[in-house]
């Protein structure tokens, strides 16, 4: 197994217990940041689309196996964040003025994105008024894992992904 392929499971593995044991302590109400959404964006913008997509879905499958949620919700989220992510993989190496704020744009949509996809499928009972389709359950959450993002952008991970 090379060095990139274990760096991705050991990466995954943290987020995984990250995600399930610290971040509900930092739930606002029902909106939680996501901290596995954050990982495949990373993994999509320095490995490219494809590689992205595909470990969005590992990335999905195991958090649904060991979250113990709809099979296929995180799944479907993950893969499609994957792939949407990595459509601005040259731009989060561009170095222009506006990066930072690409960048957030960038988190914010595909998060919001992931969200939205994975309580369309993972929940039984969604109250479909569209302020609380759009605001509580896509929204809200991309802002919270945006802002959650800022730190990643300053400290990023630069030989994580190097041979």
């Amino acid at each position: 197994m090379n060095k990139i392929k274990l760096n991705l499971i050991l990466f995954l593995l943290a987020g995984v217990m990250i995600q399930l044991f610290i971040i509900p302590l930092f739930s606002i109400g029902v909106v939680v940041p996501d901290i596995i959404t954050l990982i495949v964006i990373f993994v999509s913008f320095y490995l490219g689309r494809m590689n992205g997509t595909v470990f969005g879905f590992f990335a999905g499958l195991i958090f649904d196996l060991v979250s113990g949620g709809m099979l296929g919700s995180n799944m479907f989220a993950k893969t499609l964040t994957g792939f949407l992510a990595g459509y601005f993989q040259n731009s989060y190496f561009s170095e222009s003025e506006f990066h930072f704020i690409k960048y957030l744009l960038i988190i914010l949509f595909c998060s919001s994105i992931d969200s939205f996809f994975y309580s369309l499928f993972g929940f039984a009972e969604i109250k479909l008024n569209l302020i609380n389709l759009f605001l509580t359950i896509s929204i809200f959450p991309g802002l919270y894992t945006t802002i959650l993002s800022i730190p990643f952008y300053f400290l990023r991970p630069k030989g994580i992904f190097n041979e």
